[in-house]
């Protein structure tokens, strides 16, 4: 018999719902792919920001500036901050925002 107390259905769901009032999109990746035909443009799961969508955002963001300025703040963005302390990390890439 399914529960009502599942993830899904308290958490998931309600936040999507969220997102979608911000005029959000929402796109079910339960099986994502990966590679050149991947769902998300990710090579693999430990790829977290989605650079394909991170990139366009921060050029409408940033007009003037030059495309190398741009990846360069990407690059920054996605360094491998694994083998810190997660709230230092998470510290570090809240300075940068």
């Amino acid at each position: 018999m399914p529960h009502d107390y599942t993830e899904d259905i308290l958490i998931e769901q309600p936040a999507i719902e969220v997102f979608k009032s911000l005029d959000y999109s929402h796109k079910n990746c339960f099986d994502e792919t990966f590679g050149t035909d991947s769902t998300l443009g990710r090579d693999n799961k430990s790829q977290v920001v989605l650079i394909s969508k991170l990139f366009p955002v921060l050029r409408k963001l940033n007009p003037n500036f030059p495309d190398e300025a741009i990846q360069k703040a990407i690059d920054t963005l996605i360094i491998d901050r694994s083998i810190l302390n997660p709230a230092n990390a998470n510290r570090e890439v809240y300075k940068l925002i």
